[in-house]
């Protein structure tokens, strides 16, 4: 029998990994501070703990200090997640936009939704030089925080620009 591997890991708060394994599972570990101080335990340095990375092989999670724990201790340690990887997947593409998907639901331009983002107005969870990534509900916030989910028209039929997403950029830029 083949063992089970770990696919990707990913540390979040409290000393906790969030962990894909080979099986389509996603599995939450917490990390067990019991027979040492958890004050002298060297992965305490939650910069260190945030830098945990999978073995090439799959079969450890690996720390640059040399702590490592295997893939069977993870998985008979942790707590099963009700996401499947296709899940997790799906939930990804729902979720998460580019900058022009952002700029298509907010009705403007790429350059506006950078903007957004330099002046703090909309937060990405990822960057790169010419792209960043937002979370689906932090931009549809967004267009509900200027009167854009529901546009009214002034008289002529026309929407106005203060119910426009990005009518503050506009007027700014005028």
């Amino acid at each position: 029998m083949n063992p089970i591997r770990i696919l990707t890991v990913t540390p979040v708060s409290n000393y906790r990994l969030v962990v894909l394994w080979d099986d389509e599972t996603l599995r939450l570990w917490s990390f067990p501070f019991q027979g040492r101080s958890q004050r002298s335990h060297p992965l305490r340095d939650s910069s260190l703990f945030q830098q945990a990375e999978v073995s090439p092989d799959g079969l450890q999670v690996l720390w640059p200090n040399g702590e490592c724990r295997t893939a069977s201790e993870l998985y008979s340690a942790s707590k099963s997640l009700p996401l499947t990887m296709s899940d997790l997947i799906e939930l990804c593409r729902q979720n998460i936009l580019s900058t022009s998907e952002a700029a298509e639901l907010l009705n403007c331009t790429r350059q506006n939704v950078d903007n957004l983002a330099i002046r703090g107005k909309l937060h990405p969870i990822k960057s790169y030089k010419r792209n960043r990534f937002f979370l689906r509900g932090d931009v549809v916030r967004r267009r509900w925080w200027n009167g854009a989910a529901f546009p009214s028209p002034d008289v002529s039929g026309k929407v106005s620009p203060v119910s426009l997403p990005c009518s503050e950029q506009r007027q700014e830029t005028t």
